[in-house]
């Protein structure tokens, strides 16, 4: 499960919680959505 905010704090706690809940592959997207959009603009629409 990937766990998406927009710039990659809260989604590391979310991550972290949904880990301690039991979920087994959980994981953050590094500098969230707004680093995405930066890397990937092909990917996201306008």
């Amino acid at each position: 499960m990937v766990v998406v905010c927009y710039h990659g704090h809260s989604s590391q706690q979310a991550a972290a919680w949904l880990a301690g809940q039991g979920f087994a592959a959980v994981y953050s997207l590094d500098g969230g959505f707004t680093d995405w959009q930066l890397r990937h603009p092909d990917r996201v629409e306008a």
